[in-house]
């Protein structure tokens, strides 16, 4: 769901890079798979990273999500889209 939002393939996300676009995408899926209930482990086993790069990443998606309107609307896109899946 965050590849189609974003557009940016999971390749890009699981590179190394800081380009923001890539940065973004990494943090939408964070917050993504902690909001359905996973833990920090294994999101970071999921993106190859450190659990406390995870924990970084999540606490900066919660703050962004408050400050940034276009975040906000990828990241309720996301879940329309997660949720609209699951139900059918």
């Amino acid at each position: 769901m965050v590849s189609r939002v974003t557009r940016i393939s999971k390749t890009k996300m699981l590179s190394r890079s800081r380009l923001w676009p890539i940065v973004e995408a990494r943090m939408l899926f964070v917050l993504t798979l902690s909001s359905l209930g996973h833990d920090d482990q294994c999101t970071a086993y999921l993106l190859k990273r450190n659990r406390t790069t995870i924990l970084k990443a999540r606490h900066n998606a919660e703050d962004f999500i408050g400050i940034s309107k276009a975040f906000k609307e990828k990241y309720n896109k996301i879940k329309t889209l997660y949720d609209t899946a699951k139900s059918v």
